[in-house]
């Protein structure tokens, strides 16, 4: 995955396979396959990503703590009779 900058915006450009993991993360709105890119689409998905920005990082890392919470439990429950 290759990452651009765009002023203090930075949008991961990738294949479709990185799609799922972009919509976990609550970035679905953010998403394009580069195979058919749409440019005005582009500039309007930068353009709402800087405007929400912060709101956008503070549910990135809420949703990395419950992915990180939840691996936890896997590894507790995998390794609890070792």
């Amino acid at each position: 995955m290759k990452r651009r900058t765009f002023g203090s915006c930075r949008l991961p450009m990738s294949i479709a396979p990185a799609i799922p993991k972009m919509a976990g993360a609550g970035l679905a709105d953010f998403c394009q396959d580069v195979e058919h890119l749409d440019i005005a689409k582009l500039v309007a998905q930068l353009t709402r990503f800087e405007e929400n920005a912060e709101n956008l990082k503070l549910e990135i890392e809420r949703k990395t703590e419950a992915y990180r919470r939840a691996l936890d439990e896997q590894y507790n429950h995998i390794f609890e009779n070792i």
